[in-house]
């Protein structure tokens, strides 16, 4: 088994997938509220945006912290060398061209949405004119903005678990004190969130992060 197979941090991100069919449904369910305000093109673009720079901007200049669920996330100081090498492979090249790549794609779909939301009209809120579409469009833009964070994500994950045993030894540990200013830490840290056997004794911080070789 590959080392990075051993991590259950990425086997929880990469089943993010699984919530993809509800972000596209309620995508769908906000283009399908009441009639276009705006010429069809410009609102595509603007739920596009919406959804897709917020995420492509994190993934690209400060990935998501991989080690937290929901409202938790592990302390830094308590990230182990395997664990800190695998936040280093998040910061490659490698990551900010798929997230270039795959934020393209969703755009992609954002005008395949518009061809089909109409056949959602049963399911979303009622039609009240300017104001009902206004929330139609909101809606959308949550929803595509959970369907690229939930896509981006899983999808960085994959290319980790990809990685070959040499590939991933030859990644140099990510400096503990440089996690917060590099990364996208959501929730609140703890110290005993899944810690492994070979977690730490904390190293002292370093004046800069060291590169992912």
């Amino acid at each position: 088994m590959r080392k990075v197979w051993q991590e259950p941090f990425l086997w929880v991100h990469l089943a993010g997938l699984l919530a993809v069919p509800f972000w596209v449904a309620l995508t769908l369910i906000g283009l399908a509220t009441s009639d276009p305000l705006l010429p069809v093109g410009l609102e595509r673009l603007l739920v596009g945006l919406a959804g897709t720079l917020p995420v492509a901007w994190m993934q690209a200049n400060r990935p998501f912290y991989i080690f937290s669920i929901l409202v938790v996330a592990l302390d830094p100081a308590q990230l182990s060398l395997q664990r800190r090498r695998i936040l280093s492979a998040f910061l490659g090249f490698e990551e900010k061209l798929l997230a270039l790549l795959v934020s393209l794609l969703l755009l992609q779909l954002a005008e395949r949405f518009y061809q089909i939301a109409p056949l959602f009209q049963s399911l979303s809120p009622i039609h009240l004119g300017v104001s009902s579409r206004l929330l139609g469009l909101l809606i959308a833009s949550v929803g595509f903005w959970g369907l690229n964070l939930f896509v981006q994500v899983p999808v960085a994950v994959l290319r980790i678990l990809l990685l070959s045993d040499p590939e991933f030894e030859q990644l140099s540990p990510f400096a503990v004190d440089q996690v917060a200013n590099q990364f996208t830490i959501i929730g609140q840290q703890r110290t005993d969130l899944w810690v492994t056997g070979d977690d730490p004794v904390p190293e002292p911080p370093s004046s800069e992060a060291e590169s992912s070789g």
